[in-house]
């Protein structure tokens, strides 16, 4: 169940970079415009009118320049056309007279012409990268125009602002297990480079100093920036992985030089980069310059982590996004020409803001980067009063598909709690309809229209780690969860509210083409599960400003820090491989499986290592529960902790030391969600003396196990408790207070596979490992048969994870359609012929209401498990009724090599039955025991 807190308490947060900009205000129901869904008035439209005007008039060099600049320019010249617009905001010169502009150039080289008659002109050039193809400079409204006028000029845009996503020795090295981790494998970062990207640290020295970042740290040249965010992560990176390299660089000016920042870093051999800048401008729906760096790096092999954000989510009531599809809803009578409103749900024109929020960026699914563009919707951008009957500003650009300057995006500075955003379509492009997102940063918007959608950018590149936050300790101000400091982590932990929420969809690929033709709607695309991971923040650091450090700013360094010492540990770890460690090991929060919030989980060191395989003098090996008597149990000893039991539990641990360890364990903090009683009758094991190199459980060795049970009504559909096992070694080589936390799936999930059903672990085990959430009304529906397309899908997420997507379909199988309305698991079914494991029915077909057969399970199974190319030794007759020869039986290979391997003793009688149909009672036996998934373990 996803996790719902008191509105009191769903407060949207601003990182610490930032908090100084706003006094953030809810605004509750009773103090809401009247009525539910309010029009725009004839006063407002008039407003909006006047905005029309001036951009129907303006000429193609008038339209190169962002229509916020254009509008101050006018408003300095007092232009008449503008009076209507009474409580306007517009945009007005800085203290020196000038406003900040990107000047987006045709071609680099046209950077020097542009540069030197934007400075005869006055304006102030800022040093950038060498064939860049963006001008940052300082200029007079009044120069926009001849600037505009310049061939070397493409676009004249105001800058979005660059933001950081924030808000002494980390609390976050305890609650991760990393000083335990670290000690117990040995490893601590040695001979790995860890690249920060921040926005500086203007107090390297100071703590250099203190011992708080270490005596080397390098600079890229020219990209120190400012500021103290960078040495805080710095700081945690050090804390995590203290013998590791620390190299840092600023973001940039503009988006090509963060990319090329991105660059460096790896070029100067960092195999660990981690980020906390989002740019505004990044589109949420195409990869673009950041993006394409981080691509690169990773493609290479480098580990790359980037803050999730803290715009929000839907599940805490903290959204400030909307992201859907253009619903039109009237145009304005008033407004011949001026395009559609759009209708955000609730059947009016607007959509309430309901806390303060510095930026409200719109942009939408065409092809963009930072300097060029090819958009062809247009879409407006407006801000108004609550009454809507005034406009306080606006961003109305021109998109028309021509001159390479039409950019999918318009920005407007700032909303307050009661104003409203409205979203017009002045005119219909060339493309399929696009969707677009409505972010009202770190603000909120009217909770019944908000949606997901707030991961954006190059966090959400397909192999980045998008980090998401929950707290260390102390709650973040103004309430919120808190952390389990000096303890670790465990499941009871939640993210921080603010955090934002995923998944991410893609509607385009990097060079503008569309993952599904035709289609660029809320259906269209791929999703990328986003955010991945989850880590500390609401840490200390002794960086000017940060104590405490809050915000997934905070969270991506100690994420950054376990990879780096399982880099360390590992040095010849691919990305693919710590990615399965990390996924994998980690604590799974919330929502059960891999969830929009918090992805997979909280990552803890320990279990990183562990999963990734590092030796270390000792290791955890899966756990057995409920299956010896014990002392005290009351259990039925069917291999599953069910509510009202007392039971056994044995976990095992492996010796990797050359010599015997006497070994012994102490349970505490057993439990779970909340309602239920935990029980931990006894506390202590005696696991004897671990021969070298062997493997013992506590059973095994002494009879002496821990008894814990559970009782009271279920918490949750999924429901699982905890423990932590504190190990006491008796050799003295091993380090003692080794921690490691078990969890305890807690059976009688289904109301129609009792105890006393035979499949009744196996069907637990599935249902714990997010194979399958079962057939509906608490049910699983053990005795029906499995349909192909059914079993595309239990066979990927067994193969791959509960929180494996697979590709957008593309339209392979007739009888499985991709659009328009595309057939049940369709992208799991052309996955899995895209995987080999299956090249359909026949006659080009797939046949997904069909039914499964013993046999042609055979093939799937162990296609699956050993790739699309294995080929089975040759059947020698292992069962009566599965010929061998003379005339070799259908798939009897495969067949006999399933029996080999112990997946399956036939079906009765000594006989296999293959062209019986496999029910889903077997199908979770099949893939138990092919993929060996684990109903305990760390």
């Amino acid at each position: 169940m996803v996790h719902r807190r008191p509105f009191s308490q769903r407060l949207g947060i601003l990182g610490s970079t930032i908090a100084a900009l706003l006094a953030a205000t809810a605004l509750s129901a009773a103090d809401s415009p009247p009525g539910s869904a309010p029009f725009v008035t004839a006063s407002g439209a008039d407003q909006i009118q006047a905005l029309v005007s001036v951009k129907q008039s303006k000429t193609a060099i008038q339209n190169k320049i962002d229509s916020r600049l254009y509008l101050g320019m006018l408003h300095e010249r007092r232009d008449a056309r503008l009076a209507p617009l009474t409580s306007y905001r517009f945009l007005t010169a800085d203290a020196d007279g000038r406003v900040l502009v990107h000047l987006a150039l045709a071609e680099p080289a046209a950077r020097d012409e542009v540069s030197r008659e934007v400075s005869a002109l006055g304006g102030v050039i800022t040093p950038g990268r060498p064939g860049g193809r963006i001008v940052v400079a300082r200029v007079r409204l009044h120069d926009l125009e001849t600037i505009a006028a310049l061939p070397g000029v493409q676009r004249v845009r105001e800058p979005l602002p660059r933001t950081f996503d924030a808000t002494n020795v980390s609390e976050g090295v305890a609650t991760h297990g990393a000083s335990e981790a670290a000690a117990f494998f040995g490893v601590s970062g040695s001979g790995v480079k860890v690249g920060v990207i921040s926005n500086g640290c203007d107090s390297l020295a100071t703590l250099q100093g203190s011992g708080d970042l270490p005596a080397s740290v390098t600079i890229l040249p020219g990209q120190a920036g400012s500021g103290n965010e960078g040495c805080a992560m710095m700081e945690i990176v050090h804390d995590m992985a203290p013998d590791a390299e620390l190299y840092f660089s600023a973001p940039g000016d503009t988006d090509e030089q963060f990319a090329q920042n991105i660059l460096d870093l790896a070029t100067a051999g960092c195999q660990v980069i981690v980020d906390d800048v989002l740019s505004l401008d990044e589109s949420p729906f195409e990869d673009q310059q950041i993006a394409a760096a981080v691509n690169t790096v990773t493609a290479s092999g480098v580990f790359y982590f980037s803050s999730a954000g803290n715009q929000g989510n839907v599940d805490d009531g903290t959204s400030g996004t909307w992201e859907g599809d253009f619903a039109p809803n009237g145009t304005l009578p008033a407004l011949p020409g001026a395009g559609v409103l759009h209708d955000f749900g609730d059947g009016g024109q607007s959509i309430l803001v309901t806390k303060n929020a510095p930026f409200v960026v719109l942009t939408w699914a065409e092809h963009y980067t930072e300097n060029s563009g090819i958009a062809s919707t247009d879409y407006d951008l407006y801000r108004m009063n609550a009454a809507l009957t005034a406009v306080l500003d606006s961003s109305t650009n021109v998109q028309n598909g021509s001159g390479n300057d039409d950019l999918a995006l318009e920005y407007i500075l700032g909303a307050n709690a009661g104003d409203r955003i409205v979203v017009t379509r002045f005119a219909v492009g060339t493309t399929a309809p696009p969707m677009f997102n409505l972010l009202v940063y770190r603000g909120n918007v009217d909770a019944a229209l908000a949606t997901t959608g707030a991961t954006r950018g190059h966090n959400s590149a397909a192999q980045a780690f998008g980090v998401s936050a929950s707290p260390a300790a102390a709650a973040f101000s103004g309430g919120g969860p808190t952390g389990p400091y000096p303890n670790l982590f465990g499941p009871a932990n939640e993210s921080e509210y603010f955090v934002s929420d995923g998944p991410r969809r893609m509607i385009l690929r990097a060079d503008g083409s569309e993952y599904t033709p035709g289609n660029r709607s809320k259906t269209g695309g791929i999703v990328r599960s986003k955010p991945d991971i989850t880590a500390a923040d609401g840490v200390s650091c002794a960086a000017p400003g940060f104590l405490p450090f809050y915000g997934t700013s905070a969270a991506a360094p100690h994420a950054a820090g376990i990879a780096a010492l399982l880099k360390s540990a590992l040095p010849d770890l691919t990305l693919a491989a710590l990615r399965q460690a990390l996924v994998s090991s980690a604590i799974d929060i919330e929502t059960p499986g891999n969830d929009r919030d918090t992805g997979a989980g909280i990552v803890m060191a320990h279990a990183a290592l562990d999963a990734a395989g590092v030796a270390g003098p000792l290791g955890p090996r899966p756990m057995t529960v409920d299956v010896h008597a014990a002392s005290g149990d009351s259990s039925n000893h069917d291999g599953v902790l069910q509510p009202g039991e007392l039971v056994s539990v044995a976990p095992s641990w492996r010796n990797n030391q050359g010599t015997g360890e006497p070994l012994t364990g102490t349970a505490s903090g057993f439990g779970g969600p909340s309602g239920p009683t935990y029980t931990l009758a006894d506390a202590t094991a005696d696991y004897g003396t671990v021969g070298a190199g062997t493997t013992q459980d506590c059973f095994t060795a002494t009879g002496d196990c821990y008894v814990m049970g559970v009782s009271g009504a279920r918490p949750a559909a999924h429901w699982d408790a905890t423990f932590t096992e504190t190990l006491s070694p008796g050799s003295g080589v091993a380090p003692a207070g080794v921690t490691r936390l078990w969890r305890l799936h807690v059976g009688d999930s289904f109301l129609d596979v009792p105890s006393s059903n035979p499949f009744y672990a196996f069907v637990e085990n599935l249902f714990h490992n997010g194979v399958t959430g079962g057939c509906g009304a608490g049910n699983y529906c053990p005795g029906n048969p499995v349909t192909r397309a059914q079993m595309a899908v239990f066979l990927l997420k067994a193969e791959h994870g509960s929180s494996y997507i697979p590709p957008a379909c593309t339209g392979v199988f007739p009888d499985a359609p991709c659009t328009p309305a595309a057939a049940f698991a369709v992208d799991f079914i052309e996955q899995l012929a895209a995987e080999g494991i299956t090249t359909g029915c026949g006659g080009g077909d797939y046949c997904p209401n069909s039914s499964v057969t013993r046999a042609q399970m055979a093939v799937f199974l162990l296609k699956a498990e050993h790739g699309s190319g294995y080929v089975p030794p040759p059947c020698t007759g292992v069962f009566p009724d599965v010929a061998c020869s003379p005339s070799p039986a259908f798939a009897v290979d495969w067949i006999e090599q399933l029996f080999h391997e112990g997946i399956t003793g036939g079906c009765a009688g000594g006989n296999y039955c293959p062209s019986n149909p496999v029910l889903r009672s077997q199908m979770a036996v099949f893939l138990d025991k092919t993929f060996g998934l684990s109903l305990y373990g760390p």
